[in-house]
């Protein structure tokens, strides 16, 4: 079966990763945590490859990623690994990754562009019905909700408008 979407939020030290489960009825998520003394290239291809073992990247109809911070150190290390999942996907001949603003994605969770982790924690909470308490797993979610309501797949959430004007700034993904 294809995977409607899959979401990943993408970090060196915490990669959460969410998709639906093959039913489409429920949404599953993961935290994936590699060795940070391990080298580079290591970690990297540990992170694509537990993504892949977990949510069946080459599967899915679409990956959505949070696009890159602005701060330079970190941008430049989790460049590194958007660099490899796109490598990755390229080389087994998928579409690109939808890339989403860090601001977009707390508009489409929150309704505001500035929210915190904690907000986006709470959004999956009451809206997806998320039971943890991680932000990288609730970013992620909220990447997989992103991934579904392009698709226009059923098992997506309804939201606000003021959510909902964020997929706007995606057009064309």
């Amino acid at each position: 079966m294809t995977a409607a979407a899959v979401g990943l939020d993408l970090s060196l030290t915490s990669t959460g990763v969410a998709h639906l489960h093959d039913d489409d009825a429920e949404r599953c998520t993961a935290r994936i945590r590699v060795t940070a003394t391990a080298p580079m290239g290591v970690r990297l291809r540990n992170i694509v490859t537990a993504a892949d073992e977990f949510a069946g990247l080459t599967a899915a109809e679409m990956v959505v990623i949070e696009d890159l911070p602005t701060h330079a150190r970190a941008a430049g290390l989790t460049g590194q690994l958007h660099g490899a999942v796109k490598m990755w996907m390229a080389d087994r001949a998928l579409p690109p990754p939808v890339t989403v603003p860090p601001a977009t994605l707390k508009v489409f969770a929150t309704g505001r562009g500035n929210a915190d982790k904690t907000a986006m924690v709470v959004a999956a909470r009451d809206r997806l019905g998320y039971l943890g308490t991680a932000d990288d797993e609730a970013d992620a979610l909220w990447l997989l909700e992103i991934g579904l309501h392009l698709l226009t797949h059923p098992a997506r959430v309804a939201l606000p408008a003021t959510h909902l004007r964020a997929l706007a700034k995606l057009a064309g993904a």
